[in-house]
């Protein structure tokens, strides 16, 4: 067996030549997408690595919606990080509705998107086990007693 190939079959060894990949910008995303079609091991540590990154966060709450609702869950499990404050429409929530997020990391929320009807995100949706860092911006009353007791 050549070194190539016991790279391209050693999972943890892929993992870091596609984590090398999503360190360029550019390229990053479609690279990743391309190498998740190769096989089952691939897609599954491609989309990790991808749905997993840390730059553009927001981005994959607006991709994840888009995602038909049988195939949400397989890439929300992957996310790391939440970021809400460039929300401004309520119905992103109820599209990720009953989604978990065990892989969470960082939850970032802010009081002043998602707002309808004056009804705050439902942060209980969001908060796992899992996440380490919670940041509210613009935190008022919509956030009240409730918000605290889940804490």
């Amino acid at each position: 067996m050549t070194a190539l190939h016991q790279v391209l079959q050693t999972p943890e060894l892929l993992t870091l030549v596609f984590e090398s990949a999503a360190s360029d910008e550019r390229q990053s995303k479609a690279l990743l997408a391309v190498a998740a079609c190769v096989n089952s091991t691939w897609f599954k540590l491609a989309t990790s690595v991808l749905w997993g990154q840390v730059r553009d966060e927001s981005l994959d709450v607006r991709a994840l919606a888009t995602i038909t609702r049988a195939r949400r869950q397989r890439y929300a499990s992957k996310i790391k990080h939440l970021d809400f404050t460039w929300n401004r429409d309520a119905t992103i929530h109820s599209l990720l509705k009953r989604l978990k997020f065990p892989m969470l990391k960082r939850l970032v929320l802010d009081n002043q998107g998602g707002m309808h009807n004056q009804r705050p995100c439902p942060v209980a949706q969001y908060l796992q086990p899992s996440v380490e860092i919670l940041e509210v911006h613009n935190l008022d009353k919509q956030f009240d007693q409730g918000f605290v007791d889940l804490m």
